[in-house]
């Protein structure tokens, strides 16, 4: 049984989707979505090899419970709200078979690289610390440069002898 989890933002008011662990066992999952709110999955250039027809996408959310902007930022609410009142969380998504979403990755993760390749540093790090070799990892990349930087640390490092 997975542990009770959920999704939102301050500009959601709070519950975007939930899950409790007796009625949904689907692991990495943030659940179904709460009442009177509608999510889409929209993909752009902008997040990467994420696209629909995969049901991934920057995750979009309208109802009655998302923000109509921000106090006293219009520039910042043209750039979070549609004029339809989708608000873009900037958050990327993917719609499960049972129906729930899950988080998967973070549109401002994504560095896209001079040779126009996106690099998803959180996927990457989360794969590779699942490697029983790896203790931790840190993805070093810029959008300046085509080369991608790791630095690891070993499960059981490599401890020097002392002899001589």
């Amino acid at each position: 049984m997975s542990d009770p989890a959920g999704y939102g933002l301050t500009e959601t008011s709070g519950i975007v989707s939930f899950m409790m662990p007796d009625i949904i066992t689907a692991q990495n999952t943030v659940g179904c979505l709460g009442p009177n709110t509608e999510v889409k999955l929209v993909a752009n250039d902008e997040i990467g090899g994420y696209k629909i027809e995969n049901d991934e996408g920057e995750i979009w959310v309208r109802g009655p419970s998302v923000m109509r902007g921000y106090y006293k930022d219009d520039e910042k609410t043209k750039e979070a709200l549609t004029e339809d009142g989708w608000f873009k969380t900037g958050d990327i998504g993917r719609w499960n078979a049972d129906g729930t979403l899950s988080i998967i990755d973070r549109a401002k993760n994504l560095i896209k690289q001079p040779s126009g390749e996106y690099i998803a540093v959180e996927k990457l790090e989360s794969e590779y610390t699942h490697d029983t070799n790896v203790k931790s990892v840190c993805i070093i990349a810029d959008g300046d440069h085509d080369t991608v930087l790791a630095v690891v640390v070993p499960s059981d490092p490599v401890r020097p002898s002392n002899s001589i």
